[in-house]
């Protein structure tokens, strides 16, 4: 489809993209390998000495990537940790997180922040589903010094307000469904 629109312009026409296979006009894509190998030296220039990739190895640029950043490190000497397919996300990256030595230095092909906060934002609705404990502490808890960011963040992926959440909850007990 994008190809087809892209025929029809009169002018110059240039491809900046990897998602379109075999285009009839002039392309310039990045040197992923080379994108990944740059990461790592900037990171190891900065005095990390911890590193993680996170990428989707589906994807043929994130591939590319990880395999420059794995080499850079791995010829000076430092491991790297890799993020996949579940531990990507939630709760279990969270707790990849937490096992990696402070500070470390996380090259994402994806939207690792994301991940993050949404990890965030489960454990609140845990902690308001199944405890009476006030959501200003759940939000401490999860991860949040500021009640207003909190209640955007948690309404944006839930589409309810924490409070909202919180009465879910106890109208389920009163019903007998908890």
């Amino acid at each position: 489809m994008p190809e087809q629109i892209l025929q029809s312009v009169s002018g110059v026409v240039v491809n900046v993209s990897e998602y379109l296979s075999a285009p009839p006009w002039p392309s310039v894509l990045p040197d992923n390998e080379a994108v990944g190998s740059l990461a790592a030296r900037y990171f190891m220039e900065l005095g990390l000495r911890s590193f993680a990739f996170a990428g989707v190895a589906s994807l043929g640029f994130s591939a590319m990537r990880q395999r420059g950043f794995e080499r850079t490190l791995a010829g000076a000497g430092f491991p790297c940790v890799r993020f996949e397919g579940e531990q990507m996300f939630g709760a279990a990256l969270v707790r990849r997180l937490e096992e990696i030595s402070k500070p470390v230095a996380v090259f994402a092909c994806t939207a690792l922040h994301s991940c993050i906060r949404r990890a965030h934002i489960e454990l609140a609705q845990k902690l308001l589903l199944e405890t009476d404990t006030p959501i200003a502490s759940v939000a401490a808890r999860s991860g949040f010094n500021d009640m207003q960011h909190f209640g955007r963040v948690f309404k944006d992926l839930t589409q309810m307000t924490p409070s909202q959440c919180r009465q879910t909850a106890q109208k389920q007990t009163s019903h007998g469904y908890a």
